[in-house]
């Protein structure tokens, strides 16, 4: 299979080392032809030729077309056509040299025709056999990778002939030199062309005289121009290219007339620039859209090729206009020519780009008449640009009527502030032109929206009348028919061959009923944003929700069409496609030092921490210059204590560093610092009698801890070869050093997160083991991914909000507590420690994690109104029920119960159930359950057996030792299982119950 794909990729570079020859032979001897017209001809004789020279540029694809559309249906064989072509292509290449060392300028001029004519059969043939080879979810990059290799290509054309501009006394040896050039790229295209792998393909015999005779070719022009999809697409190129024909052949007229300048090396400058904005466009346009289709910036580059069209007569800076306009471009051409490719049959390509390049060429065939007609009338030139760009604007609307989906980005983004970031995952299950009806789950309320922006087709949702949009937005779905009220609706939707979506909270119990007939294909698919979506289910939950401008990613899964329409079976295919989209999730974010500075850098000025005790607080800028800062010296202490460390038989690779800290900003200070260090953490307690075992089957050489805090502890580390660490002194060091300080902060403020990341936290390998947590002298491995989607996780679970405060009295040697200290921190939420809530400030707080022991305390000292502002009160499942229940009578809040398992990283469950201890409640978004009745023994009815957890929170393994890792958890299907060996079920409400 590797091989394959291989040999796929090959091909692939040698069909864009074709195009690039090709294009700039092409575009380099009408640059030259058009030189030699500049600095022969008198202005009446220049406009002709010039309007000549592009005539014959775009005249093959519309006079041969019948003549193309033929030959290119009546002949398969690509390999040998491209081989005819290039050997063609090398003979117009020698004649083309004869006519530059002669300076035969007709046949030069005429030759501009036959590599036009040329172009016409290759093009299309290019494009069948690079859509043969590539699949259609890769037509995006392709696309990319075929307009940065023909704008580089047209970029040094132009720079070529710019620089003959600048020689002119060594002109002739110049253009003579080019075209010794020409030869020798074409021997090179004839050569490449025989390293093309021959296709499989049908040999279809037509005789042309039946072909024109049943006007085939008009067929085939009319059945495109009916496609609701590629004829608006190929509009859209065509208004680009018309717009930059204009630019050509109007541009150096408004230089030479109203600049009065006569320098045509700074009109080929600004070309350059274009040919640049181009390539720069294309780059930004892959980072927008790795995994599929990102065509929802087109409305904003037609419009702004208009506008910049209408503004270009007067910004006296044409470079800009140039660029911008380029840049445009790259969001126009690719993103529709990636719609035509993935819209059209395969089989049917070569007809598609064939139409496509007789429409367009038609059209800018039109405009460069119309410009002649106004030329010779000497109208205005500022008035020719306004009539192009108002054109232009007319058939863009248009273009906007026929694909409205174009712009649900726009008027969502536009309407919600907000920046999205897609990861699509099975983007190639949509590529069916049949009805597909999508079933999928609900994240937020802006989802259809979501959908649409990712699909390019037309999608009709089964939803309510209770779209929380703008006013505008709803006029938008009500005039385009976005939304069907009923499944009836729906039906005679996918009959016609339109895409339907429905949520499974609107699937009733008919569906299968009313629909199980039809001969549909049926995807499923799962939604999640990363963090939680700003955008609640519950439309009130809006206003409340963090709405700071920011890139959201949101993950969506695809799968493959399905048969059934049994709501349980969809249910376990959604469910599946939840793990893909959570770990598309975690590798999105790499790792947990890689997040805090997104994190920290996004929120620089808001208060990060406030320690309620010392009555302090720090900003997220302050906070990461201290982590930062504090992690190098974690580093250079490494090295100057000349800390060797034996690596276990099952261990991770990095030294282990000891926290021996209370619930403390220090404690968390450390912590981070450790990891944004590349060191693995292992927070330690005090009271654990296996502390030095610990210490020892850890290779820990180093902890850090506090001179207050360890005097008043009952151990002593000087004959265990262990360097004790004092974080007083070191935050003193620190404080000491304000130069570094100030350039640590400065570099912060400045600094993209990406640079920010790439100097303090390089690494992006999310499964390297970050923290060890030990219970009853067993240590358990974790990763990057194992505590990130627990953080994701409790963050949905939790909704959070723009103005939550969260605190946690859980130490960080416990690792709910070690969760609970992160997960404000990496969510952007501010965080109290060392609550006191007898204070003023503590009474802000709306989440906290509290142990029984607290509990019981505040039940003793507080009044019954200390937690009127607290939303969510958590503790673990081992709180005693008595004091759970006093709890709850005296300050009239629920208490819900996480339950954790250490294997898991720890939570799996907040349960929600206060009456039955055995209801663990709904397992965590991303977790999977399985029930092993085989392996089960003394169960009392079939669904009742021993409870599999698995996902991406499963632990690395168990530190030390292997055996035990290998018999507890077991990867099946891509997914790690932990066996937690407790009889278990599930309930019809979908809850887990530990018997």
């Amino acid at each position: 299979m590797r091989k394959i794909f291989l040999k796929k990729i090959n091909q692939i570079h040698i069909l864009l080392l074709l195009i690039f020859i090709n294009i700039f032979i092409y575009i380099s001897h009408k640059l030259i032809t058009k030189n030699f017209i500049y600095s022969t001809y008198e202005k009446d004789l220049q406009s002709f030729f010039v309007i000549l020279n592009e005539v014959l540029f775009f005249l093959p694809f519309v006079l041969f077309y019948p003549l193309t559309s033929f030959l290119n249906t009546a002949f398969y064989a690509k390999k040998y056509i491209i081989k005819l072509l290039a050997s063609l292509f090398l003979l117009l290449s020698v004649i083309i040299y004869i006519s530059y060392y002669n300076h035969i300028f007709w046949l030069a001029l005429f030759l501009n025709f036959l590599l036009a004519l040329l172009n016409s059969f290759y093009f299309p043939i290019f494009y069948a056999y690079i859509t043969k080879i590539a699949q259609k979810h890769l037509a995006l990059k392709i696309n990319l990778l075929i307009g940065i290799s023909g704008a580089l290509a047209i970029l040094m054309a132009f720079g070529a002939s710019s620089f003959s501009l600048n020689n002119k006394n060594e002109i002739s040896d110049f253009i003579n030199l080019i075209g010794l050039s020409f030869i020798a790229l074409s021997l090179i295209n004839l050569a490449l062309s025989y390293k093309l792998s021959i296709l499989q393909e049908k040999n279809i015999k037509y005789s042309l005289k039946k072909f024109l005779k049943k006007k085939l070719f008009l067929k085939n022009l009319k059945s495109i121009i009916k496609k609701p999809i590629l004829f608006p697409s190929i509009l859209g190129i065509s208004v680009f290219l018309f717009l930059l024909e204009s630019y050509m052949i109007l541009f150096p007229i408004y230089v030479k007339d109203v600049l009065l300048e006569d320098d045509l090396f700074y009109i080929y400058l600004n070309f350059i620039l274009l040919a640049i904005g181009f390539i720069f466009g294309s780059f930004i346009l892959k980072r927008s859209s790795e995994t599929y289709l990102e065509f929802g910036f087109i409305p904003l580059a037609l419009s702004g090729s208009c506008i910049l069209t209408l503004l270009l007569p007067h910004i006296l800076n044409h470079f800009v206009v140039f660029f911008l306009f380029g840049f445009c471009g790259a969001f126009i051409i690719i993103p529709f020519f990636a719609l035509i490719q993935f819209h059209s049959q395969t089989k049917k390509i070569q007809r598609v780009i064939l139409i496509n390049n007789f429409i367009q060429s038609s059209i800018i065939l039109n405009c460069i008449i119309f410009i002649f007609l106004f030329a010779m009338t000497r109208f205005n030139i500022n008035y020719i640009f306004y009539i192009l760009a108002s054109i232009a604007f007319i058939i863009s609307l248009y273009i906007f009527k026929q694909l409205p989906f174009l712009l649900i980005r726009l008027l969502t983004s536009f309407s919600y502030f907000h920046h999205y970031k897609f990861l699509i995952n099975g983007f190639e299950n949509l590529s069916s032109q049949k009805g597909i009806l999508l079933i999928g789950n609900r994240d937020s309320f802006l989802d259809w929206a979501i959908i649409q922006m990712i699909i390019p087709r037309k999608v009709h949702f089964i939803m309510g009348n209770n779209i929380f949009s703008p006013w505008y937005i709803k006029i938008f779905i009500e005039k385009f028919s976005f939304m069907s009220k009923n499944l009836k609706e729906g039906l005679k939707l996918l009959e016609k061959g339109e895409v339907v979506c429905i949520f499974t909270d609107e699937i009733k119990d008919d569906l299968e009923n009313t629909i199980s007939k039809q001969q549909i294909e049926i995807i499923p698919f799962h939604i999640k944003s990363i963090w939680g979506s700003s955008f609640s289910k519950d439309n009130e939950e809006f206003s409340l929700k963090n709405k700071y401008l920011s890139q959201k990613y949101i993950c969506i899964a695809f799968d493959k069409k399905i048969n059934s329409l049994c709501k349980t079976e969809i249910q376990e295919c959604i469910l599946k496609l939840s793990f893909k989209t959570w770990q598309m999730q975690c590798e999105a974010t790499h790792t947990i030092a890689r997040t805090w500075i997104d994190c920290a850098k996004k929120n620089l000025s808001r208060i990060a921490l406030i320690d309620s005790l010392n009555n302090t607080s720090f900003t997220y800028r302050e906070f990461l210059s201290l982590s930062l800062l504090l992690s190098k010296i974690i580093k250079n202490n490494s090295k100057a204590l000349n800390i060797h460390f034996s690596r276990g038989s099952y261990a991770p690779k990095e030294e282990c560093i000891g926290i021996l800290l209370p619930i403390s900003f220090e404690n968390l200070l450390c912590n981070l610092s450790v990891l944004l260090s590349q060191k693995v953490i292992i927070n330690l307690n005090h009271n654990d009698k296996n502390i030095y075992s610990i210490i020892k089957n850890s290779n820990i050489k180093q902890i850090y801890t506090s001179r207050f805090f360890f005097k008043n502890l009952d151990l002593d580390f000087n004959d265990k070869n262990i360097h004790l660490i004092f974080v007083e002194d070191t935050l003193k060091t620190i404080k000491e050093q304000k130069n570094k300080i100030f350039l640590y902060t400065l570099l912060i403020s400045i600094l993209p997160k990406s640079l920010l990341k790439l100097i303090f936290s390089p690494s992006k390998n999310n499964l390297a083991i970050t923290n060890i947590n030990f219970e009853n002298n067993q240590g358990f491995m974790f990763n990057n991914r194992n505590i990130l989607s627990t953080i994701m996780q409790i963050s949905d679970q939790f909704n959070l909000r723009n103005d939550d405060i969260i605190s946690s009295s859980f130490p960080s040697h416990a690792f709910f507590g070690f969760i609970m200290s992160f997960l404000p921190i990496l969510t952007g939420t501010k965080t109290i420690i060392n609550v006191n809530f007898k204070s003023k400030i503590t009474n802000q707080i709306t989440i906290t994690c509290q142990e029984q022991n607290a509990l019981k305390n505040y039940i003793q000292i507080l009044n019954e109104n200390a937690f009127i502002n607290t939303r969510i009160i958590l503790s673990d499942n081992k709180i005693n029920q008595d004091i759970k229940e006093k709890f709850e009578s005296k300050f009239k809040k629920r208490i819900f119960c996480v339950f954790g398992i250490n294997e898991l990283s720890p939570i799996i469950s907040i349960n929600t159930d206060q009456e039955k201890n055995n209801n663990l409640g709904h397992i965590l978004d991303g977790i999977a359950i399985k029930i092993d009745e085989e392996n089960s023994k003394n169960y009392l009815l079939n669904k009742h057996g021993t409870i599999l957890l698995g996902g991406h929170q499963v632990m690395v393994g168990y530190l030390n030792d292997k055996k035990l890792t290998d018999e507890t958890i077991k990867e099946i299907d891509g997914i790690r299982w932990y066996n937690t060996k407790k009889m278990g079920y599930i309930d019809e409400n979908n809850s887990l119950h530990i018997i």
